[in-house]
């Protein structure tokens, strides 16, 4: 998952989160914490501490895989 930059305002990551690993926590209550990532400006994966980022993941997983129990 990417995002493209903003043309007003706002960041955008340089990771890559992979949805498929983290799709089973789409409906958990919990923050998803330290996420492991493709870093896009060094070509590596990597650890990231960002709660904007689980946050950010999370919706687009509840959007992306809505579950039948809504």
């Amino acid at each position: 998952m990417q995002m493209i930059e903003n043309e007003e305002s706002g960041t955008f990551s340089n990771h890559l989160f992979p949805v498929s690993k983290y799709q089973s926590e789409r409906r958990s209550t919990k923050a998803l914490g330290s996420l492991e990532a493709f870093n896009i400006g060094n070509n590596t994966f990597e650890k990231v501490d960002d709660n904007n980022n689980g946050a950010f993941l999370k919706a687009v997983l509840i959007h992306l895989l809505p579950s039948g129990d809504q």
